[in-house]
């Protein structure tokens, strides 16, 4: 379902929530053409293997970690060598070793993501 949607929004360019002919033949002619230019399948398709690592808490030694909810992004660091990802709506980026499974930086916390607070200016009210 969430797939759906996002392709739902990717279509919709004008973000009006309406799927317009226009909207979608412009992005299936786009798709086609860039799948066109695309040299090999091999330029298209990332090859990946299931990974026998399974996550294991820094804490405790031998224990599985457990995600309390989806995970939303997992982004391999090659410089570091550690999958980073997050779970939905959790605010920190946890980080682990592909090869061994072990949870979390060297310095043992995870990244906290700290948004800035959104800050509203009005200069004046109007009433109706």
């Amino acid at each position: 379902m969430r797939c759906l949607c996002n392709l739902f929004e990717e279509i919709d360019l004008n973000g009006n929530g309406v799927l317009e002919w226009d909207e979608f033949t412009n992005y299936v002619i786009e798709k086609a053409t860039v799948l066109n230019n695309i040299k090999t399948k091999a330029d298209e398709i990332k090859q990946y293997t299931k990974s026998p690592a399974k996550p294991i808490s820094a804490a405790g030694k031998g224990i599985n970690y457990k995600f309390n909810n989806l995970l939303t992004k997992i982004v391999y660091i090659s410089h570091m060598d550690k999958l980073a990802f997050y779970e939905e709506g959790n605010n920190e980026v946890m980080f682990m070793n592909p090869d061994s499974g072990l949870m979390g930086m060297p310095n043992g916390k995870p990244l906290k993501v700290v948004p800035k607070p959104l800050i509203v200016k009005i200069n004046s009210v109007k009433k109706d």
